[in-house]
């Protein structure tokens, strides 16, 4: 939802020759993702937990429910609380990154999980 947070983002993926698609709210983004074919899904979501419309981890619930495949998911956030964090990890999140946080770390840990 953070239009300025959301170009900064996109910048720096496309500066690795990566496709970004980029949703102001959750259930938008949901729709699209749960239309998709298994096959085509990304091969990163990366995400606020507190959206506008929903709370991230709604998203994340849902995708599992509908796909054989794990999508590796990150979760933003402006603070973590111990039990988000346990939900969202028991539901695989692969992480929770608190704002504001290093770009290039995250760009170089997300590129890690593209292309593994």
């Amino acid at each position: 939802p953070n239009e300025d947070l959301s170009l900064i983002l996109k910048t720096a993926f496309e500066s690795k020759d990566l496709t970004i698609k980029l949703f102001k709210a959750g259930k938008p983004a949901l729709q699209e993702l749960l239309n998709t074919n298994e096959m085509e899904l990304p091969a990163l979501i990366i995400v606020e937990r507190k959206l506008p419309d929903m709370d991230g981890l709604e998203i994340l619930k849902a995708l599992n429910a509908r796909f054989k495949s794990h999508i590796p998911f990150y979760f933003l956030t402006d603070f973590v609380a111990e039990k988000d964090v346990t939900e969202g990890l028991k539901y695989g999140a692969l992480e929770y990154i608190t704002k504001p946080f290093n770009l290039a770390h995250l760009v170089q840990k997300s590129n890690k999980i593209i292309f593994e």
